[in-house]
């Protein structure tokens, strides 16, 4: 029961993931890329590529490429960090929030309507449960390394 409750739940997940992928495809903007646009997008003063890799499950090195490629079509820029003066931040310019402006919106109206097909209690309840649930395997996630590391 608990394997089949996990198989199910990954499946759930991908799916959710899987959708976003598609409209991204279907916007003609490559699905890494578009994550990464995501969270620039949520982050208009700039935020650090390691952030992004961190948000975006992304490896680093993909999260420089994809950043570099958005910086030569116009569409991001690399700024110094106020807060230390020295580290980068990356953040749409200009150009980009126009270029993205539309597609977002897009990406709002869906997640709106995707929202809106749920009852308050079925949002409250997703939203609850999942967050149980990833602590719940966070937590047995670290006591599976810590015993590794032990044992």
């Amino acid at each position: 029961m608990t394997q089949d409750f996990a198989m199910e739940m990954e499946g759930r997940i991908t799916s959710m993931g899987n959708a976003y992928d598609d409209f991204a495809k279907a916007e003609g903007i490559p699905a890494r890329v578009f994550d990464i646009v995501c969270v620039l997008w949520e982050n208009p003063a700039g935020i650090s590529q390691k952030a992004i890799a961190a948000q975006t499950w992304l490896p680093k090195q993909t999260v420089s490429a994809k950043v570099l490629a958005l910086i030569e079509e116009g569409t991001a820029e690399l700024g110094k960090n106020p807060a230390d003066g020295r580290s980068s931040l990356v953040s749409l310019t200009a150009e980009g929030r126009r270029r993205f402006q539309p597609v977002m919106d897009r990406l709002a109206r869906c997640e709106q309507a995707a929202t809106q097909a749920l009852t308050r209690q079925e949002r409250e309840l997703l939203l609850s449960a999942t967050a149980r649930w990833t602590q719940a395997f966070n937590d047995a996630a670290a006591a599976q390394h810590r015993s590794a590391q032990q044992g």
